[in-house]
């Protein structure tokens, strides 16, 4: 039992210990949901400032700005030293903060949001409809003037550009793979760069604007334009640890290459991707880590989860593919629970179950 704070206590396990005291080189924490992955990286944040760094130096970078929020408030609560930048990030919020460092004579950055995005192109789709509908194929005419299409379109571009690839090569992979739209779809990102292109020249205000698909990839640019920035940010960040690696996709894989050092963290499991909707690529996640390898620490108790809930998550993700070494796990929960089997007529009269759950474990327990 070792006390960080007053009124706040922890016990941590040993191979807990060695990743929090781990310092000099990268090193990997893998493990499984409820190993305490995201505790590990607080404690070792804690552990630095504690021995003397500076708060400013580390960089937390996270998926999703409401668990940036609880990992900085974490740090902030139990640490008495003041941090003047952000201690936990998203990598869209880094990248856009990038941006922001603008070499001489850049213009200022403008993101546009998602909701922005779909209506220009919207607006770009209603063209080519009044142009004999370009070079989209015949069964997709009439589906040219619904928001669905407009969003389903902007999606391609988003995963599309988080993966490095241009409207060239979506064009020649939409050949080589029989995807008939991809083609299409290729000619009218080249007619939306374009039109944005024309509209940052136009703009009496000189904004840059940005579409969220180029954003991470925009800032890795950026700082390999800027040498003297990108200096700058890896001596700010000397210590640098991500969670839930194996939610990021190439675009961001390439942005923190090109920041880390030696004393870097990072926390993954592709059991648990959950986000290849929004561009996750957990199946390129090895080989994403093989760069950080100097050090590796599994952790292997689960703490998160009651005995029988436990039993049942161990045995179903023994048939996924793969043997990755999270797949070793022990339960270090002494509370047995319970695992109930329901079946509903609807969704409604699930969602009712649910929310039935919910309020009388509040009102309860």
């Amino acid at each position: 039992m070792r006390k960080e704070a007053e009124g706040f206590s922890l016990s941590l396990s040993d191979q807990q210990r060695a990743a929090i005291s781990h310092r000099g080189s990268p090193l990997i924490l893998t493990g499984a949901t409820g190993t305490g992955k995201t505790t590990v990286l607080i404690e070792a944040a804690l552990s630095r400032i504690a021995a003397g760094q500076s708060p400013d130096s580390i960089l937390l970078l996270t998926y999703g700005r409401e668990r940036a929020s609880e990992m900085r408030d974490a740090i902030v609560t139990r640490s008495e030293k003041t941090a003047f930048e952000p201690l936990a990030r998203t990598f869209h919020s880094l990248a856009f903060s990038i941006l922001k460092m603008k070499a001489k004579g850049d213009p200022d950055p403008i993101l546009l949001s998602g909701p922005e995005q779909e209506s220009y192109i919207r607006e770009l789709l209603q063209g080519d409809i009044e142009d004999g509908f370009k070079e989209w194929p015949e069964d997709l005419h009439k589906a040219l003037t619904t928001n669905g299409f407009a969003r389903e379109l902007r999606d391609l571009i988003l995963r599309a550009s988080e993966r490095g690839i241009d409207a060239d090569e979506l064009a020649a992979l939409g050949k080589q793979e029989g995807e008939k739209y991809w083609q299409a779809a290729a000619a009218f990102w080249k007619r939306y760069v374009n039109s944005m292109v024309m509209r940052e020249f136009s703009a009496q205000d000189a904004k840059l604007r940005i579409d969220p698909s180029e954003l991470v990839s925009r800032a890795s640019i950026h700082l390999r334009n800027n040498p003297d920035l990108l200096d700058q940010l890896r001596n700010r960040f000397t210590t640098i640890m991500v969670d839930e690696f194996q939610e990021s996709d190439p675009a961001q894989r390439e942005l923190l290459a090109l920041l880390a050092g030696n004393d870097v963290i990072i926390c993954a499991d592709a059991d648990s991707a959950v986000g290849r909707f929004r561009g996750a690529d957990p199946d390129g996640l090895a080989a994403a880590l093989d760069p950080y390898r100097a050090k590796e620490v599994v952790l292997t108790n689960v703490y998160r989860n009651a005995k029988a809930v436990f039993a049942v998550g161990h045995e179903y993700v023994q048939g996924f593919r793969g043997s990755p070494v999270t797949r070793k796990r022990y339960e270090a929960n002494e509370n047995q629970g319970f695992v109930g089997v329901h079946r509903f007529r609807s969704g409604a009269e699930e969602a009712a179950f649910i929310a039935h759950q919910f309020r009388s474990a509040h009102l309860r327990q």
